[in-house]
């Protein structure tokens, strides 16, 4: 297995194998799918995903690589998606229950939204508060 040099650390890096696995991870509803589009055994990948910690990690930062672009992309449609809910919401010919729905869809999403910043700020003020602590 190959290493890389990263701050200073000397750490294993994952195969191309582990590579077109993880590939296969992000495109597929299963283990066993990705296995077999990878054409790598499952229990090798299943191996992988419980010891192989440069595995799991890799896996974890292409995750989180694929919801970051995907929360872009979101971010980037939310007002023309607000929009077509308040349409949706205002077009009396529609039935009661999808302007209902469309209401509360636009409800839910702004309620997630608040919490999220206010969990934010609040993590930012324990943090303020802790790094204070620490310089006393």
């Amino acid at each position: 297995m190959a290493t890389n040099a990263t701050n200073g650390n000397s750490k294993k890096s994952i195969t191309p194998r582990q590579k077109k696995a993880i590939v296969a991870l992000l495109s597929s509803s299963s283990v066993y799918q990705a296995a077999e589009s990878a054409k790598i055994g499952a229990r090798t990948i299943y191996r992988w995903l419980i010891i192989d910690e440069n595995f799991v990690n890799e896996l974890h930062l292409a995750q989180t690589d694929a919801i970051d672009q995907a929360v872009r992309r979101l971010v980037g449609e939310l007002d023309a998606n607000i929009e077509t809910m308040q349409n949706i919401r205002d077009d009396l010919s529609n039935h009661p229950g999808v302007r209902l729905r469309a209401a509360q869809s636009l409800e839910t999403a702004l309620l997630r939204w608040w919490e999220v910043r206010d969990i934010e700020e609040r993590i930012t003020r324990l943090e303020e508060l802790l790094n204070d602590q620490k310089e006393y």
